[in-house]
């Protein structure tokens, strides 16, 4: 067969293009790659630089176990926020493991109208943001948090009952763990079960609360004289107002309020954080000092004695007032954000937390 040196000429042209453009199409993707800031990562925005970090580990593993200590077997009224249904425990070894959401079903034979939200809780607080169920009874509720290796943290999963009377007395309500959606497969025999609770429609806990927040510019003004020196801000203004049911009204205690830093600053440089609840009549009821979380970037203020007496009709404003670093720049900020599932309210007469909604301005 003759060698046709023309057509081997014009095929080694082309091979030689082909690569140039593929190759500068692959150092274009490279180069987004590099520069991007953010990435969606299974639902969740984590930086790109901590997805690269944990894509990285391939061999990392995640054990997910139904925790050894349930919730105890208790009546849910309507109305009942933080009802604890299940707890689980979630371990990363070989490096860290993003977690992005928690998929949950109801069961027991209570129906899907009985509930009103469900949040996952650490240490007592939220994390993430609350879920509703869908048609098929479940929810995707989003967690958003990296578990570090070598690590393990405990999670509980809650739920918020609808506050109007349903024929559903002596029903059992409770919730399966499902899955998670994580940056590696879950180890773990899924569904997970806590505890069966029953639901009552009898026990009315009556009260609710309304936290009324960012106040009107001329408000915060005239609350500009707690600050303690010049070196502290007014970082936030929460009035929880009590209000009744059609049944029983029972006292509220606010027991807790979590501060989350969201400031440019940082938070090595914040070193304190008090809390003054102010009556109506413009007199100060003592002064809280918060405790630091470091890992966590927040403060926590914790009301002795079960918690801070909230009565109906009687109208408290929890001043905020956080260190102001000394060295800050015209364009640093300390800020902070209070949420719900930030506040923390306890039935006086019943002990059973109660959920809260959120007014101001805006509203």
């Amino acid at each position: 067969m003759k060698f046709d040196n023309r057509k081997f000429e014009m095929l080694k042209w082309f091979c030689l293009v082909a690569l140039m453009f593929w190759g500068g199409r692959m150092t274009y993707l490279h180069f987004v790659l590099q520069k991007s800031t953010a990435v969606s990562f299974r639902g969740s925005h984590i930086t790109a630089s901590r997805v690269r970090e944990i894509k990285k580990t391939e061999e990392s593993k995640l054990y997910v176990r139904l925790a050894p200590s349930q919730p105890s077997r208790q009546l849910a009224p309507r109305g009942v926020a933080y009802l604890p249904v299940t707890a689980f425990d979630v371990t990363a070894e070989h490096g860290d493991v993003a977690l992005t959401t928690i998929t949950v079903e109801r069961i027991g034979l209570a129906s899907d109208a009985t509930v009103e939200k469900i949040r996952v809780l650490e240490n007592g607080y939220q994390i993430g943001k609350s879920a509703s169920l869908a048609s098929d009874h479940q929810a995707h509720v989003p967690v958003e948090t990296v578990i570090a290796s070598g690590t393990t943290r405990h999670f509980l999963i809650t739920v918020q009952r609808v506050n109007q009377p349903l024929s559903q007395g002596g029903q059992t309500l409770g919730f399966a763990l499902r899955g998670i959606d994580a940056s590696v497969r879950p180890l773990g025999e899924f569904p997970l079960i806590g505890t069966l609770h029953t639901v009552n429609e009898s026990l009315d806990i009556g009260a609710h609360v309304q936290v009324r927040r960012d106040f009107p510019p001329e408000d915060y003004k005239a609350f500009k004289a707690i600050q303690e020196s010049t070196q502290a801000v007014v970082i936030a203004m929460l009035e929880p107002l009590i209000g009744c049911g059609d049944g029983n009204c029972e006292d509220i205690r606010l027991q807790s309020i979590r501060f989350r830093y969201t400031g440019n600053v940082s938070f090595e440089k914040v070193s304190w954080l008090t809390v003054y609840p102010i009556r109506q009549n413009g007199s100060q009821e003592g002064r809280y000092i918060a405790e630091r979380d470091d890992k966590e970037k927040s403060f926590i203020v914790h009301f002795p004695e079960r918690g801070f007496l909230n009565k109906p009709g009687v109208s408290f404003v929890f001043i905020a007032v956080a260190h102001l670093p000394p060295d800050l720049k015209p364009d640093e900020r300390v800020t902070f954000e209070v949420n719900e599932g930030d506040m923390r309210f306890l039935g006086e007469t019943y002990s059973y937390e109660v959920a809260s909604h959120w007014i101001g301005y805006p509203n």
